[in-house]
């Protein structure tokens, strides 16, 4: 008998020893395909994207993977996650999803410009050198690299959350205004997906139908089929990243 076939030899390598697909196929020479058929035969739950690469990162030797590093670095020494990056020689995102898997708290835009943290705190710049650094951001071009970066220290934060009360109409136009600098709306895999669907598969994640659900929340699908009670969510990298699905 084949070794995949036996239930509690796939368990052992799969979920005791962490081996991937991919792992098995190199090391016993088993068809990739032929392993994932028969883990779903015996109803062994399969990793999904996400926890395959936590798992891939896990197996990679590097200081950010240790959590007391990082609570060293990040916490106590005051190192950005950009600062952090540069010293493990590493993409700046790679140290934010760690520290998202360890449960150390991200700092917020604010508590990241505080005296402590902020480059230029304590210096005093005259008017000239004031207006000099104002003309210089006039017309500048922001690269990928940096609207990541601006998006990170923007993660969490919601304008009326902090701050003075705003009314309903206030909140509307806050969000309007937020909506109106997202223009990644429909994403890539939604406009493939709404050319391979017929046409009482409608697009409505451009916030244009609501469903009230049994928490109290509102929430805006992607697609809604039409004359019937049922939505379809696109789950790409980019706005779902870490995140099941089933949930």
């Amino acid at each position: 008998m084949l070794l995949y076939k036996d239930k509690n030899w796939l368990y052992q390598k799969y979920i005791m020893e962490k081996l991937s697909t991919i792992e098995i196929q190199k090391i016993y020479g088993f068809p990739e395909r032929t392993i994932l058929r028969y883990l779903n035969k015996f109803n062994i739950k399969v990793r999904n994207r996400s926890e395959a690469g936590i798992l891939r990162q896990s197996k990679i030797k590097a200081p950010y993977k240790n959590k007391d590093f990082l609570i060293q670095k990040y916490i106590k020494d005051k190192f950005s996650g950009i600062e952090i990056a540069k010293l493990c020689k590493c993409d700046f995102s790679i140290i934010y999803d760690w520290l998202r898997i360890f449960n150390i708290k991200i700092r917020n835009r604010s508590e990241a410009r505080s005296k402590e943290l902020h480059p230029n705190w304590g210096k005093h710049l005259s008017r000239k050198t004031k207006r000099k650094i104002s003309k210089s951001e006039k017309g500048k071009k922001v690269s990928i690299e940096t609207r990541k970066k601006q998006s990170i220290a923007k993660e969490g934060y919601i304008p009326w959350i902090k701050g003075k009360h705003h009314t309903k109409e206030a909140k509307k136009k806050i969000m309007e205004a937020l909506l109106r600098t997202i223009k990644k709306r429909p994403t890539n895999p939604e406009k493939l997906f709404d050319e391979m669907t017929p046409d009482i598969i409608r697009y409505v994640g451009n916030r244009a139908w609501w469903r009230l659900l049994p928490n109290g929340k509102y929430k805006n699908p992607d697609f809604k089929i039409t004359g019937q009670n049922k939505v379809i969510e696109i789950f790409g990298d980019y706005w779902h990243r870490g995140e099941n699905p089933q949930d």
